[in-house]
């Protein structure tokens, strides 16, 4: 079942880069993004739902959804 991952707001993201350690299947990367360096889904179509990110996410700024 293929997912879409994003990070619905990502001024707020605190960059402790806890998604890109904690994902099983490698789905977030570091990328600088408007000067900022911050961790971003590289690789969604190998999400696999498990949704780890985002319990680990303190802003809660990540959102998995089923396409």
């Amino acid at each position: 079942m293929p997912y879409d991952v994003r990070m619905t707001d990502p001024s707020s993201c605190d960059r402790l880069g806890g998604c890109i350690h904690i994902c099983p299947e490698k789905v977030w990367k570091w990328a600088e993004i408007n000067g900022r360096n911050l961790p971003v889904p590289v690789r969604p179509e190998d999400c696999t739902g498990c949704m780890k990110c985002i319990k680990i996410c303190p802003p809660k700024i990540i959102e998995v959804t089923v396409e």
